[in-house]
């Protein structure tokens, strides 16, 4: 992808970033996960702890600062130690009292296989004009984004819910 094409995607991350003012995770010192939290409208879901997540929950949408995950090296070792690092600093904040009554975390990502490997709950997302525009646009960012050209696949991956309890996260 042109160095153009690519740029103009990092100042739309950027704008939509501000725009809906996402907070960086608290006590952070990495900031490559902002975290947006409300109140769930959704349907109920069943996570891997048995928590149940219902209408009403408070709960917490992980975004990835994909401009910040760019400079960084992408190998699996170094992505899952960052991982953690953020779920430890929730981990924290929750023992601190912050995130006050947060049930769940969850992001919509195509790195759901390595979310699976810290006990995520993946859920697939039902087919619907959010998911078609999801599907285009996280392969969009996949392509945007990505640090080696020739390891990477053409082929469009599904982008898919990664739900993780406050239990599991106080567990870590």
């Amino acid at each position: 992808m042109s160095n153009a094409f690519n740029k103009l995607f990092q100042k739309f991350e950027s704008y939509i970033a501000r725009k809906n003012n996402f907070p960086y995770i608290l006590h952070s010192k990495i900031k490559i996960l902002y975290i947006d939290i409300y109140t769930y409208k959704g349907k109920e879901i069943l996570l891997k702890d048995g928590s149940i997540i219902k209408k009403g929950d408070t709960i917490g949408e992980l975004h990835i600062d994909n401009i910040k995950i760019k400079n960084i090296d992408n190998k699996f070792d170094i992505v899952s130690s960052l991982l953690l690092d953020e779920l430890q600093n929730i981990k924290n904040a929750l023992i601190n009292g912050e995130y006050d009554g947060l049930k769940a975390v969850y992001g919509v990502t195509l790195l759901h296989p390595i979310a699976k490997r810290f006990g995520f709950t993946i859920v697939n997302i039902n087919m619907s004009p959010k998911k078609i525009f999801l599907i285009l646009w996280d392969n969009i960012l996949r392509v945007a984004f990505r640090k080696n050209k020739l390891k990477s696949s053409n082929k469009f991956r599904e982008p898919k819910q990664c739900w993780l309890s406050r239990g599991q996260i106080l567990k870590m």
